[in-house]
């Protein structure tokens, strides 16, 4: 076992005992690199036995900080890091679970734009984040650049996992969603997250990534299928979908047309810029919180708290105001915004990007982050 030292080879030793497990598997671990994208109810559970399992080279991207309400299920943070980086602290954690690897991180919020540039050195993508845009958007990368792509996602009692783009003859997210329904939008503050079931998904993902970078003989059978676990009925099925070079090639024109840096400007305000708007006294800023009532109570940064349905019937847009919206991360509120600019093309409305929880970190502290 010459490509180990004496120190791994105590590390991984339990692994070395194994029937169907030899010092090849676990080189090919050695040398995998792998992207983490979100170390949240999922990526904390993925990363610890990633790393523990001995993968290599892994990069986490995650711009978010850590809050009371993360450490009850995400157990790479504790108490003393509250306000701290996630992907920071979850880079030192993992370092002292297994010294043997090497861990990046990049305090970012993952885009389009960023992936780009990324995936294409990684031998596989992994998906944590609870943003159905990010995992579309991070699916079409992966077909376009032709990388294995991991998704996880946990919605109240159910989760799902699966392993996609083998090749371009393999399923891909869109073989069973074509596209994503944003009012099903997976959101952890309003829907809550159950620690058993956040556990057990990342888990099974890691479980997934491990047996792909290892070849595993038995990962060939993962790819492709879509696995269901209801967790309070504990069934675990798995579904199949027929894939067609129709999906493949719907796919990339999903992906070159997923909004540019440019079209998102247009629609998206970055907190720095509604806060010198703000501050230079601009009487025409409207603003509107869409979250729910409780949220709006319990932190805000002004501005009317809206119910969208029968908002959207009775607005009408003054060609002299300048309207945002925000919610809790940016998503929704974007979502809202694109259907009114159908509607209003010329009219001066924005979606505050990252949301109040952005706002939190970048502007004003005293806003509690949730």
């Amino acid at each position: 076992m010459s490509e180990f030292s004496d120190s791994e080879i105590a590390f991984y030793s339990k692994h070395f005992a194994l029937d169907f497990w030899d010092k090849e598997h676990q080189n090919r671990l050695k040398k995998s690199k792998v992207l983490v994208i979100g170390c949240g109810g999922l990526g904390c559970p993925l990363l610890m036995q990633l790393a523990l399992a001995g993968v290599g080279e892994i990069t986490i991207v995650d711009y978010d900080i850590i809050s009371l309400s993360n450490l009850q299920r995400q157990f790479l943070f504790k108490l003393i890091d509250i306000g701290k980086p996630k992907a920071e602290i979850a880079q030192r954690e993992l370092l002292l679970l297994n010294p043997y690897i090497s861990i990046k991180y990049f305090l970012e919020k993952s885009t389009l734009f960023t992936l780009e540039k990324q995936v294409v050195n990684f031998d596989l993508i992994v998906d944590c984040t609870d943003s159905l845009e990010s995992k579309y958007f991070t699916n079409d990368s992966c077909v376009y650049f032709q990388r294995p792509y991991l998704y996880g996602a946990v919605s109240t009692q159910l989760g799902y996992a699966a392993l996609f783009n083998k090749s371009i003859f393999h399923p891909n997210l869109r073989t069973f969603f074509p596209y994503p329904h944003f009012d099903s939008q997976i959101d952890c503050a309003e829907n809550g997250a159950f620690l058993p079931l956040t556990s057990m998904i990342g888990g099974f993902m890691a479980q997934l990534a491990i047996a792909l970078l290892a070849e595993i003989d038995s990962s060939e059978n993962h790819f492709g299928k879509l696995f269901l676990y209801d967790v309070n009925t504990m069934n675990l099925k798995s579904l199949k979908a027929n894939h067609s070079n129709e999906i493949y090639l719907e796919t990339l024109n999903c992906y070159k047309n997923h909004f540019s840096n440019e079209q998102l400007s247009e629609i998206e305000i970055q907190a720095f810029t509604l806060d010198e708007w703000i501050q230079n006294g601009n009487e025409n800023i409207v603003l509107f919180d869409i979250r729910s009532q409780k949220e709006h109570l319990f932190a805000n940064i002004g501005g009317e708290n809206i119910i969208i349905n029968d908002f959207i019937t009775n607005f009408k847009a003054k060609s002299d105001k300048k309207y945002i919206f925000y919610c809790q991360h940016g998503l929704k509120s974007l979502k809202l915004v694109k259907e009114l600019k159908l509607a209003f093309p010329f009219a001066k409305i924005y979606s505050l990007a990252g949301g109040i929880h952005e706002w939190s970190i970048k502007i004003d502290s005293k806003i509690p982050i949730y």
